[in-house]
């Protein structure tokens, strides 16, 4: 976990030795979190074993009811043979063991590191203390806690009194921006957290998503059976021109990740999303009144940059929302398949109703974007740190007294952050990470070949089999059963 770094306006506005001690407090708290992922894997690899062990105790139960002289059929690799049940037994005997020897070493390791997360509760246990001494009676200093408990046994002793219509019992509560901030973060069970929302919230933000995904994608294919038709309308001669209203679409489905995932690190998924989105609507509107062929295939760039914030977005509000690695993969695959199938459907679209009119495909496309854009419109936020922002700015504004801040309100900010660190991020990672440059690549040649397919089916299918154009967009269905059996097996 990457360690938040604090503004100038904070360093300015504390001393630097209290300065130290809040980022000395936030590596803590990162390590913390460290701590609980590797607690809760190493968690997960012993009930793995458990299971493991269970599974071959049932095993040799069940060999003890065989003959000495039987032969048992054991799995070595790929292949069965069958072996002597004294042998199998040995070698139940030697799994077993084995297991036993990694189930301790995984319970050693997880003690180790459960008494880590005790250490580091401890220290910021005392940290609290401090703060509470401090804001209770002004009690500060560097000393010991034992020392800073005697000041505070002093100061009560000072004030006590006989008659309780002279004891104060009120404070005067610090307001200046050198207090010491508290940083917001999740508890356990907090319904704001997205991991805790209802079953029926996380359905509807699912099912908005796939539709939303079939919606965006729909659009890059759009124009594949209408192509002819619009050229012959804007009386485009050049062959090589044909594949321009697809590729600039793409060309924009490249660029707007690249700006689209940061931003929605910085200021939210929803806003992200829905701002993009409205864009994408009002842009496919213009496709279908462009009135000359350039102006088409500038409408055609803006709406693939747009229409590529689900593909960049949606992913991350899954991760968001979906905890359990089991229902996050399931929610994953069904959005991979989602993003295959929606430009399958655009050619049976745009075969059958550019026959009227090639502004009708698009017309017909604005409806589907619209249905998308109601069904995002009531996604709520799930991103976290954006979430105790919100929280954050509520709790200042109900008591000015409290000073009180989400981690992503301490990180920098301005043009020059964002356009060097925010948005710069996939470059750097595509650079230095080869993981992610090498799947890159791969996606690129797959979605390479992968539309090269609206391109070359109209020829084959219309060209040599004759078909118009409605019957030859059917020739698209059999990759949408595919899709459809791969997500199946996925499940």
């Amino acid at each position: 976990m990457q360690r938040r770094m604090l503004s100038k306006e904070d360093e300015a506005a504390v001393g630097k030795d209290e300065l130290e001690v809040r980022r000395e407090d936030q590596d803590k708290i990162n390590k913390f979190s460290r701590l609980h992922q590797r607690e809760t894997t190493l968690e997960d690899e012993l009930k793995i074993k458990a299971k493991d062990k269970e599974d071959l105790e049932e095993l040799s139960n069940e060999l003890e009811l065989a003959d000495e002289d039987d032969r048992i059929p054991y799995k070595i690799g790929d292949t069965f043979v069958s072996l002597p049940l004294p042998e199998v037994q040995e070698m139940l005997a030697s799994s077993t063991e084995k297991i036993e020897e990694s189930v301790s070493a995984i319970e050693v390791k997880l003690s180790t590191v459960r008494e880590e997360m005790e250490q580091l509760k401890v220290q910021l246990i005392v940290k609290d203390v401090r703060y509470a001494l401090k804001r209770v009676c002004g009690v500060s200093g560097k000393g010991s806690l034992i020392a800073m408990l005697q000041k505070f046994y002093n100061y009560v002793k000072f004030n006590r009194s006989d008659n309780r219509n002279d004891v104060n019992y009120s404070h005067k509560l610090p307001t200046t921006s050198t207090e010491e901030r508290m940083i917001l973060s999740f508890p356990d069970g907090d319904p704001d957290n997205p991991y805790n929302w209802g079953v029926r919230k996380k359905g509807y933000i699912f099912i908005a998503g796939i539709v939303t995904i079939i919606n965006s994608t729909l659009g890059s294919a759009l124009p594949s059976n209408a192509v002819n038709y619009i050229t012959r309308y804007f009386h485009v001669t050049d062959e090589q021109q044909l594949v321009l209203p697809i590729s600039l679409y793409l060309v924009g489905y490249v660029l707007g990740p690249l700006v689209f995932g940061p931003l929605s690190e910085t200021y939210g998924r929803r806003v992200t999303m829905l701002s993009s989105f409205v864009v994408f609507t009002l842009f496919t509107m213009a496709c279908a009144l462009a009135p000359n062929w350039p102006a088409l295939l500038i409408f055609r760039f803006i709406c693939g940059v747009n229409a590529s914030s689900p593909i960049a977005v949606y992913p991350d509000i899954y991760a968001d929302v979906f905890g359990g690695p089991v229902t996050k993969g399931r929610a994953m695959a069904a959005l991979i398949t989602a993003t295959a199938c929606g430009p399958l459907v655009t050619p049976l679209i745009s075969g059958f109703v550019s026959v009227v009119s090639w502004r009708w495909t698009f017309w017909v496309g604005l409806i589907d974007v619209g249905a998308s854009l109601v069904s995002i419109s009531f996604v709520p936020e799930t991103y976290g740190p954006v979430i105790l922002k919100k929280r954050a700015k509520r709790m200042r504004k109900e008591s000015k007294y409290i000073n009180v801040f989400a981690t992503i309100e301490l990180e920098k900010k301005g043009a020059r952050q964002m356009i060097t660190v925010t948005l710069m991020r996939p470059v750097r990672m595509t650079v230095h990470e080869a993981i992610v440059l090498f799947i890159c690549l791969y996606l690129a040649i797959a979605y390479a070949i992968y539309y090269l397919f609206f391109e070359a089916y109209p020829i084959i299918f219309e060209g040599l089999y004759h078909m118009n154009t409605g019957i030859a967009g059917l020739a698209f269905l059999p990759i949408v059963i595919g899709a459809a059996i791969g997500l199946g097996i996925t499940i």
